[in-house]
């Protein structure tokens, strides 16, 4: 029997209010409180990737107008929303393809099963603390009207506010008071992780890392695939596949799977996309 909140990501993963209705669901402070210390690292490095963008349509608009006058002369808020989009579709995507997962039992105990609720709770609300691209504030309410979400989702608005006070509280707190550090995956580490694609299909395991001399970076993996995996889209050499890590993406927040990003189909239904262990 599935857990009644693993089917309500499932049911909300594929509403048309997505990602937003899973910003207004009811969450205990505790566990809001245990995931904004993952939201707030993640927040940064996705406010420099928005600024980064940003900036790269600015330099192509001031190329097709050669002047920069007028160009950009505000903030385009559905780019932001779309990248927001992508984000967090990802991150819930993390937690459907293994919800009972065990590394993420253990790295977030009792917490584990609200994973894609508060999760992304803290991280949207985290990224708009203090946020600005060139100069100009950016606010949550200026890409998506959370107020009239909350609305159509029937909940009541004076527990909306006093969840956006909250978490605005707890990113002070959890930020004041937590050393955030960069985690350096080693190549022994990744060693023997299951590689899947996005909808949850098997692909294998991976049996070496291939690092560029020069760079010290990761140049490919080496994976031996499981019987009967569909290896169509991927290089194989000889018995084993070979796939680059642009191609894949650690899902080290919820879960110690790794996702190779290529297949854009719809998840399976609740009951054919946990992932089982091979015999």
């Amino acid at each position: 029997m599935v857990n009644p909140i693993i089917e309500k990501a499932f049911s909300y993963y594929g509403s048309s209010l997505f990602p937003w209705n899973f910003l207004v669901e009811p969450m205990s402070t505790e566990t809001l409180r245990h995931y904004m210390k993952y939201a707030i690292p993640m927040s940064e490095r996705i406010k420099r990737r928005l600024s980064y963008l940003f900036q790269r349509v600015f330099l192509d608009d001031l190329n097709s107008h050669g002047s920069g006058i007028e160009v950009l002369s505000s903030v385009d808020n559905s780019l932001i929303k779309k990248h927001l989009v992508e984000v967090s579709r990802k991150a819930v995507r993390d937690f459907l393809l293994d919800p009972e997962n065990e590394f993420a039992k253990k790295e977030h105990g009792k917490h584990y099963v609200y994973y894609p609720f508060a999760y992304l709770q803290c991280l949207i609300f985290s990224i708009f603390e203090d946020f600005s691209i060139e100069g100009e504030r950016i606010l949550l309410s200026d890409v998506v009207d959370f107020k009239e979400v909350a609305k159509l989702l029937g909940y009541d608005l004076t527990q909306v506010a006093r969840k956006e006070y909250l978490l605005h509280q707890l990113f002070h707190e959890v930020k004041r008071k937590t050393n955030f550090w960069n985690v350096t995956i080693s190549g022994k580490w990744l060693m023997g992780k299951k590689i899947v694609y996005e909808d949850g299909s098997l692909i294998g395991r991976c049996q070496q890392v291939v690092f560029d001399e020069k760079t010290g970076k990761i140049d490919h993996i080496v994976v031996k695939p499981y019987e009967n995996a569909d290896l169509s889209a991927l290089t194989r050499v000889g018995n084993k596949v070979i796939i680059e890590p642009s191609k894949l993406h650690l899902s080290n927040v919820f879960s110690d799977l790794i996702v190779y990003e290529f297949i854009d189909v719809e998840l399976p239904d609740v009951d054919s996309i946990i992932i089982e262990d091979e015999e």
